[in-house]
């Protein structure tokens, strides 16, 4: 007898909270490979603050998207904590939640039928795009705005075998495909848990699943008007939050560093120097961390500690490398 499991590996860390005064912290040693680059900053001061607005995905709009999703059939929506849910009585893997509050929007139409002994086939990247834009278009899910919508990277959602008799473990096998889509606003990626379209496209191209969180963003104040740190602002800030909250590591070497917004799902989108680091903790065991500190001498809201996303990283290293790049080019692909 064979048990089926879907195996992903999930890299979680902590991400920056404001500090607003540095002491003297022990703990790990604490180095940079890369420079802060005042160019950096200087960019900076081209960005904004932008006020996130009321959702556009209401409850009014639960029938038709079910009806979108699933097809015909009514069933009525039961309240969990914040969130309304939906299920298929006839088909238990079909069922979607929505937190009215935030807007934000999660489905499941058969994703857990996809795990079997084969690996699935799926459409290209250019292809999944293509496919996950008209489906969220056909739903009346895509942003309004549609020129902010920028397309991120593309996962896999794997299953392995495992022999219970022998405890051996079968080859891993891709069973769903995840296209990811974020922000760009003043040419500069969007990082953190808001501005997210995700779609999951089953074996033969089928879209099984997805989510949306996303709501209208009006610019309210230019970033120089507000205050900016400088580069030994922006140091301290790293330097004393990572010895804070790391302080079990032996070293951290920051190695990557660049210029993001962030929209954690709050109030306001705004302006961060993300980063990402490298954790070691004894003499074999080591770990990718990102942080992002803010900007702003005074934030609009504080920046929260949020999960490490495959996302997130390489909007890191795309924005390191763009850093004295031309400001239209800021955060491109």
């Amino acid at each position: 007898m064979r048990v089926w499991m879907i195996v992903t590996l999930v890299v979680l860390a902590s991400a920056l909270a404001t500090v607003v005064s540095v002491g003297q912290v022990a703990g790990p040693k604490i180095s940079f490979d890369v420079k802060i680059d005042p160019a950096m900053l200087e960019r900076a001061a081209g960005l904004n603050v932008y006020k996130l607005g009321a959702p556009t995905i209401t409850e009014n709009l639960l029938p038709a998207i079910q009806r979108g999703l699933f097809g015909d059939g009514s069933v009525k929506p039961v309240r969990t904590g914040e969130f309304l849910a939906l299920s298929d009585a006839q088909r238990p893997s079909y069922f979607l939640m929505l937190n009215p509050r935030t807007g934000y929007l999660s489905f499941d139409r058969g994703l857990a039928d996809q795990i079997d002994e084969k690996a699935g086939t799926f459409p290209d990247d250019a292809g999944a795009q293509r496919l996950a834009q008209d489906f969220f278009a056909k739903l009346d899910l895509l942003p309004a705005v549609r020129d902010e919508i920028v397309f991120d990277h593309t996962s896999h959602i794997f299953s392995a075998s495992f022999d219970p008799q022998t405890g051996r473990q079968g080859k891993a096998l891709p069973q769903v495909l995840v296209v990811y889509f974020a922000r760009q606003l003043d040419g500069v990626r969007v990082i953190g848990p808001g501005s997210k379209l995700i779609a999951r496209f089953g074996d033969g191209g089928e879209i099984v699943g997805g989510s949306v969180r996303w709501r209208p963003a009006t610019r309210m104040n230019s970033a120089k008007a507000l205050g900016l740190r400088n580069v030994d602002q922006v140091r301290r800030d790293i330097t004393a939050f990572l010895a804070r909250e790391q302080n079990e590591a032996s070293s951290i070497v920051v190695q990557k560093i660049g210029l993001s917004y962030f929209d954690q799902d709050g109030a306001y989108i705004q302006p961060v120097v993300g980063y990402e680091a490298l954790i070691q903790r004894g003499r074999n065991m080591s770990e990718r961390y990102l942080g992002q500190t803010p900007v702003l001498l005074k934030p609009v809201e504080n920046v929260v500690p949020t999960a490490v996303t495959p996302a997130m990283l390489d909007a890191v290293k795309r924005s390191s490398q763009a850093t004295t790049a031309p400001p239209n080019k800021q955060g491109s692909d």
